[in-house]
């Protein structure tokens, strides 16, 4: 999959508003499975996916030094991540509350369930901002 997408941007400067085709970076919802439980959903850029979640679990301390993976297996056409380790780690239930962890400057939503997170669509507003009042 690309990790960028063609679109049309609004740009807003001080003498005007324009509009042109740009590139954006694509997200996806990667699920994060360790030893068969479900554990987190990142958004992330469709990218060195494997390397994504393993960062993820040393991260979180979930992955300790001395501890091999067994297994590790992509699905791309899910965007699932099954990670099975050596040891006979067990995720705890706090662990695996299933959260979606956005992506984004200043913190982004977290979900608790990937469910949640599809039903989120831009909010239809008629609400008009004049350019000059943006930039003060």
């Amino acid at each position: 999959m690309e990790q960028t997408k063609e679109m049309y941007l609004v740009r807003l400067t001080p003498e005007e508003k324009s509009k042109k085709k740009d590139l954006i970076a694509r997200e996806v919802p990667l699920t994060i499975l360790l030893n068969g439980k479900e554990l987190v959903t990142l958004l992330c850029t469709p990218h060195k996916l494997e390397y994504l979640a393993i960062g993820f679990l040393l991260s979180e301390g979930l992955l300790k030094k001395g501890v091999g993976i067994k297994r590790i297996s992509l699905n791309e056409k899910g965007w699932y991540i099954h990670i099975d380790l050596e040891d006979s780690f067990h995720v705890d239930k706090e662990l695996s509350s299933q959260r979606v962890i956005g992506s984004g400057c200043a913190g982004a939503v977290t979900f608790y369930r990937s469910i949640d997170a599809q039903g989120c669509v831009p909010l239809d507003s008629k609400i008009q901002i004049p350019r000059e009042e943006i930039f003060f």
